[in-house]
């Protein structure tokens, strides 16, 4: 058989972050926690999609993005937020949203 070598130049992307497949809701948003503890429903700009990560556009990329479902979250409820125990998230790419554990008020742990 004959082979090749090719090189194919792509697109530099920009402000783009790195989340976790299953912190997307409804395919275009990201719950959030921001700096007064209080959940955010913050819409993207989908750029890329593999099973595990989806870059995006849109938000900033020193998020704390929730990781995982809410289900019956509320906007603007108040949680408080715990260092999370697995940072594999951060070493895949410095630009991506820090993965976050959040309990909320009445004290049920949500991942």
């Amino acid at each position: 058989g004959m082979f090749a070598e090719i090189t194919i130049k792509g697109k530099t992307l920009k402000n783009v972050v790195l989340l976790p497949s299953q912190s997307v809701v409804d395919g275009s948003a990201v719950w959030t926690v921001d700096n007064q503890s209080t959940l955010q429903l913050v819409p993207f700009k989908r750029l890329y999609t593999s099973d595990d990560y989806i870059a995006v556009t849109g938000i900033s990329n020193d998020i704390e993005a929730i990781v995982g479902r809410l289900d019956g979250a509320i906007q603007n409820t108040r949680v408080d937020t715990v260092s999370p125990q697995n940072t594999a998230l951060s070493s895949v790419n410095t630009n991506t949203a820090r993965p976050t554990t959040t309990t909320n008020e009445i004290g049920s742990e949500v991942q």
